[in-house]
């Protein structure tokens, strides 16, 4: 157990400094939304092109994880949207934002430094996978679940959806992970003074998005939706991650993607969800407390993962255990 807190110590403590910096009144927590910015428009573009343009394809992709992940996404957010909608009788579009704070997990600001401080370098393809799939299944699901039957042009709800399809190339994640792929296809080399450069700026990626998950962690509105954040939190850190150890194992998929798989699944809430809810109307307080209590119980449910992993697949994990 003390080497899984090694291994953890890296991940959390920034995300503590976070917190605190906030605390004692350095930062605001509205201070995040720049670090976010650069990270996900400077720091991961750069990550993702330098290190896909130098994988190989071939050990890229699996197709048991690809499965995996559509199977585990489809299956919770079904889950939740069923229970919400037909037991509880939520309105169609407070369904869709439960499940998708129930399925969708972040996937950049969380699940890339964790895999990449649990697996080395070998956290690309998973974390490709991760990203390539979470925007172009369970986004424009929900933006089409979100959107109104008939708008005031008389299109229906697929026009927003596949309008929010197309806006994903547009994505600076998308199309670096498209830059980076296109490299790696052709074999092309980049310079070495642009290679270095983009090395450079991937490497604030990890420590920067764990300082902003920190800063923007809120308690403040949990109390007024209580039951709503607790069993979403539960689904979120607990029950879908035991799914994904079920899964891997059935499908017999590698010890490292096993471990990627399982890990990924159970980190928070992607904080996409706080637009997404404020530009519909819907789920606005709810969203933002899970997403912050799904951060805080992360920290403790993590190395319990990741030590479960250690025993169900030995020597995966960086540090040998």
């Amino acid at each position: 157990m003390l080497e899984v807190i090694a291994l953890i110590l890296p991940i959390m403590l920034p995300i503590v400094a976070g917190a605190a910096v906030v605390r004692v009144g350095i930062f605001s927590r509205a201070d995040a939304h720049i670090l976010s910015l650069f990270f996900l428009y400077l720091a991961v573009p750069s990550l993702l092109i330098h290190q896909l343009a130098e994988q190989n394809l071939a050990e890229l992709y699996d197709w048991r994880y690809i499965a995996a992940f559509l199977l585990l996404s489809l299956v919770l957010y079904v889950g939740v949207f069923v229970v919400q909608r037909g037991f509880l009788k939520r309105s169609r579009q407070f369904s869709a934002m439960s499940a998708f704070a129930a399925s969708k997990f972040n996937a950049v600001i969380l699940a890339l430094p964790v895999l990449q401080v649990a697996l080395g370098g070998a956290a690309s393809g998973p974390f490709i996978i991760n990203v390539v799939l979470g925007y172009f299944t369970l986004l424009p699901l929900t933006v089409a679940l979100l959107a109104a039957d008939v708008d005031k042009d008389g299109g229906h709800h697929l026009k927003a959806a596949l309008k929010t399809f197309m806006g994903v190339f547009k994505d600076p994640l998308v199309l670096s992970a498209i830059i980076g792929l296109a490299l790696a296809i052709t074999g092309l080399r980049l310079p070495g003074w642009l290679n270095q450069t983009l090395q450079s700026l991937g490497s604030a990626a990890v420590p920067t998005a764990l300082v902003a998950a920190g800063m923007a962690i809120s308690l403040i509105e949990v109390r007024k939706h209580m039951a709503e954040v607790i069993w979403i939190t539960i689904v979120r850190v607990i029950i879908s991650p035991a799914l994904a150890i079920a899964l891997a194992m059935m499908l017999g998929m590698s010890p490292m993607l096993s471990i990627a798989l399982v890990l990924s699944f159970g980190v928070a809430t992607a904080q996409l969800i706080v637009p997404l809810s404020e530009k519909s109307g819907v789920y606005r307080t709810e969203g933002a407390s899970i997403v912050g209590t799904t951060t805080v119980a992360m920290v403790f449910t993590l190395p319990i993962l990741i030590w479960i992993c250690a025993q169900i697949w030995p020597g995966a994990i960086l540090g040998g255990f």
